[in-house]
């Protein structure tokens, strides 16, 4: 769990346009059903990569309803 989620950051802080690792990385970090899950999507929804965005969003769909990543998604 901890090297996806260093790896996530990682991608994040590089923000490239185009990705094409991030979005496998998120979704296996996903799987791991970890408490800041949530947390993790919302700062991934602000990547520049649209691939990624849209898993994110798939991803946030799947989590309990709450105005944080409602707020997110709007944004």
């Amino acid at each position: 769990k901890a090297d996806t989620l260093d790896y996530i950051k990682t991608r994040l802080a590089a923000n490239s346009a185009q990705d094409r690792t991030l979005s496998a990385a998120l979704t296996a970090y996903a799987a791991f059903k970890t408490d800041d899950l949530p947390h993790v999507l919302r700062e991934a929804l602000r990547h520049r990569d649209a691939v990624a965005r849209a898993t994110v969003a798939g991803l946030l769909a799947n989590q309990p309803a709450g105005a944080e990543n409602t707020q997110a998604l709007i944004k």
